[in-house]
């Protein structure tokens, strides 16, 4: 949305080999426009998997590392009363209306499943639509008379909940004594695919030849490692971490982290599409995104089968992106 827009980085500041030994790969893709970048990441962030650990403790239960261990675990840990209704919810799965980031999950699906989110046509598409609503539709360890994913999982009527890293803030906020922990998100047979969605800095065409030269200087002096480990040190001064290192060379420093590690261990493997959200651009993640929201409701809601729901996403999506100059292959 904004290719127009911005100024090239210039090679004084980072050469393209540079960028792409400093920064991860995904990072690559997204920032490149041309052959030049455009943008430098001075954090980095995606999905995991967040779980309370006083539950799995009280279970006898450790966190799943594949969907299907997930499903299974998921229907263990629900709650229901007499009557059937959900008053603990295994995973914060399968609805739009109360899963706070469903749009990333399900193109983290999707992506996993080797399906295009450009074009969700065929089987592959239609089984990682299917298996979002699974949970809902099928194994019913989540409906929408619940709270919103983050609310439910701080109020212990989620048990698991697959989130960026800054939704931890949002949960010890409203619960600061719930004990949890992140594990990297789950996986399908033989497949390594994570989610990335950050932001980055970048600096405007518009502005003089001078003053872009020193907003680029800031940029590269910003994302040095030093720099970013104060700014990082600061923030932890002041709340449980700080913005996660978009740098290959720190990945060790956070690694470890009870939440953050989980996103930077796997960042080498994290890949990003147009399904972003909370952008709130009004544009382009937007406007896809209500497609697939269409999708998944019209499943969930009104019992079409994935391959009829996703048809007008189809179209839908690929007028988006011809209307953005965007090409309908995977970034």
């Amino acid at each position: 949305m904004l290719k127009n827009e911005l100024s090239p980085i210039p090679k004084t500041i980072y050469s393209a080999s540079e960028f792409e030994t400093t920064f991860f790969p995904v990072a690559q893709k997204d920032l490149k426009i041309g052959s030049n970048y455009v943008g430098i990441p001075l954090e980095f962030d995606g999905l995991a998997l967040y779980y309370n650990q006083t539950i799995f403790k009280n279970a006898n239960k450790t966190p799943p590392t594949t969907w299907e261990e997930l499903r299974a675990l998921a229907a263990q840990l629900t709650l229901r009363d007499e009557e059937s209704r959900i008053i603990r919810g295994g995973i914060a799965l399968g609805t739009t209306g109360n899963v706070d980031h469903w749009s990333d999950i399900l193109g983290l699906m999707m992506l996993q499943n080797a399906a295009n989110p450009a074009s969700p046509k065929g089987q592959l598409a239609e089984d990682s639509l299917a298996f979002y609503t699974i949970f809902s539709k099928t194994d019913n360890v989540w409906d929408d008379t619940l709270p919103a994913s983050t609310v439910a999982f701080a109020g212990e009527k989620a048990v698991m909940m697959i989130a960026p890293s800054w939704r931890a803030f949002d949960v010890l906020e409203l619960n600061p004594s719930l004990k949890f922990s992140t594990v990297p998100v789950p996986q399908l047979p033989n497949t390594s695919v994570y989610w990335a969605s950050y932001w980055a800095e970048g600096v405007s065409k518009k502005s003089s030849s001078d003053k872009q030269a020193v907003a680029w200087e800031l940029l590269k002096f910003l994302s040095q490692p030093d720099n970013l480990q104060a700014f990082y040190t600061a923030a932890a001064e002041t709340r449980l971490f700080g913005e996660p290192y978009p740098r290959v060379d720190m990945v060790s420093k956070l690694s470890a982290d009870p939440v953050a590690g989980a996103y930077v261990s796997t960042a080498k493997n994290a890949q990003s599409w147009y399904l972003a959200g909370w952008t709130h651009d009004n544009g382009l993640n937007d406007r896809i995104t209500k497609y697939y929201e269409d999708a998944v409701n019209a499943v969930v809601n009104k019992g079409a089968s994935p391959k009829k729901a996703l048809e007008p996403t189809a179209e839908g999506v690929v007028q988006i992106l011809s209307q953005f100059g965007v090409s309908g292959a995977l970034r």
